[in-house]
């Protein structure tokens, strides 16, 4: 509108990541937020629940910050916020935190995108989790509408009846490992990736922190949707 004074910046990097930045001079805090264009629909039936699985996983340490808890640590001890959730078709992450520690955040945010640890043994962990969220959602009355509008909307057609958050009996398997090191390779790719950054500083210094923390994402192009 009239009134709106941000300034805005729409990039598209060299391995194909579409960037959109903002710059609010009045915020104090800073925020990025990710989509990749896949969500639970993509999860083989052998093992359901799967991207829902990776998310949990994805900030458990990366090649270039290995330790588990230290994204998570970086963004708590600043005063910020993280999380993520996954949807059919999508998976979002998003943190925010005051701005004098944002570049730093986003450099370890960024990272696990481009070679994410995806440790077995933190799979497991976050099997127990995926469960215990799994069993909290069939006291929902909104997660069983939902169940209920789903098998409707089938048709017919098988798409939509799976298990979409995943537990112990679709995901505690041998393979699970590689299962979610294969699905990250065909998904998270660049190409497949969009991310929005708020910040207060000048919108070059913002470009120069997208460039720098996204520059290297995969480059493969992303498989097409086989979901209409």
């Amino acid at each position: 509108g009239l009134s709106d004074t941000n300034q805005y910046l729409s990039l598209t990097l060299p391995n194909q990541a579409e960037i959109i930045l903002i710059r609010d001079e009045s915020a104090e805090s800073s925020a990025c937020a990710l989509r990749v264009g896949v969500g639970s629909l993509a999860d083989p039936r052998s093992h359901e629940g799967l991207a829902h699985l990776l998310e949990h996983v994805m900030f458990m340490g990366s090649e270039k910050f290995p330790g588990e808890a230290e994204f998570d640590r970086l963004v708590s001890n600043a005063g910020g916020e993280s999380n993520a959730f996954t949807e059919p078709e999508s998976t979002f992450f998003y943190f925010s935190t005051p701005s004098g520690s944002f570049e730093r955040a986003l450099e370890v945010f960024a990272a696990a995108f481009e070679a994410p640890r995806l440790d077995p043994d933190a799979a497991e962990r976050e099997i127990e989790a995926v469960e215990s969220e799994f069993q909290k959602n069939k006291a929902s009355d909104a997660w069983r509408e939902a169940q209920v509008l789903a098998e409707l909307a089938s048709c017919g057609s098988t798409v939509y009846k799976r298990n979409f958050v995943g537990g112990r009996d679709t995901l505690a398997k041998a393979d699970i490992a590689q299962k979610m090191r294969e699905f990250f390779e065909e998904h998270y790719v660049a190409g497949n990736i969009r991310v929005a950054i708020l910040g207060a500083n000048p919108i070059d210094e913002l470009r120069a922190m997208a460039i720098q923390a996204f520059g290297s994402l995969p480059v493969k192009q992303p498989p097409v949707s086989s979901v209409s």
